[in-house]
């Protein structure tokens, strides 16, 4: 996947649908588009534990909501709109901090777009926090069984290094938790979003 098309869906709200369908649901949504694309920016929840993970159709980075692990990202640049700056990490409980979690944030956007009217018809229904990295276009590299391991052992070894360089550390090369939200908010897209396309219709504030 290139990595301008990698993205996290936080909410699909339809699939498999004419243009000119997709174009009157988003001018149904339209009014309250800037308050989901900008819902992150109040509604902050952290993703931590990054590790690979593949089905049959697709390999991909895979995160956890965060439960009270060690923060390990940077200090905030930006204040919240009531102009109070964000504790640095170390001054953060955790616990109370991780309190919103990504599972809440799916749910309240969620509810924002089912209150304009639109009907959710989303493909996935058992929430996740994945960002496809590639997908299998032939299976020719896995056709024996000892490709099979070989791509498999590849995996585990890359989690191994995941979980013993980048997890909880605050002085790595990587930093493995994602603030959703830091940088940009929320992002609506319409189109072929499933292979990260589709034209942006606004981009959140991020922080």
């Amino acid at each position: 996947m290139p990595p301008h098309r990698m993205h996290m869906t936080a909410l699909e709200v339809t699939h498999s649908r004419t243009p000119e369908e997709i174009e009157a649901l988003v001018a149904t949504m339209r009014p309250t588009i800037p308050a989901l694309t900008n819902f992150t920016f109040e509604h902050r929840s952290r993703l931590v534990k990054p590790m690979l993970s593949y089905d049959l159709a697709a390999i991909a980075v895979s995160f956890l909501p965060a439960a009270g692990e060690k923060v390990v990202s940077p200090p905030l640049v930006s204040p919240r709109r009531d102009g109070v700056a964000p504790p640095a990490p170390d001054e953060t409980a955790p616990a109370e901090a991780d309190s919103y979690t990504y599972h809440h944030l799916r749910r309240d956007v969620f509810d924002l777009a089912r209150s304009t009217s639109v009907e959710i018809e989303s493909r996935y229904v058992v929430p996740s926090a994945h960002i496809t990295l590639g997908r299998y276009l032939k299976q020719d590299d896995h056709a024996t069984p000892e490709s099979r391991e070989s791509w498999i052992k590849a995996i585990d070894e890359i989690n191994k290094w995941l979980e013993d360089e980048v997890w909880d550390k605050d002085d790595g090369e990587f930093v493995g938790e994602w603030l959703v939200g830091q940088e940009k908010g929320l992002d609506a897209h319409s189109g072929t979003l499933w292979y990260g396309g589709g034209r942006s219709i606004m981009a959140g504030e991020g922080f």
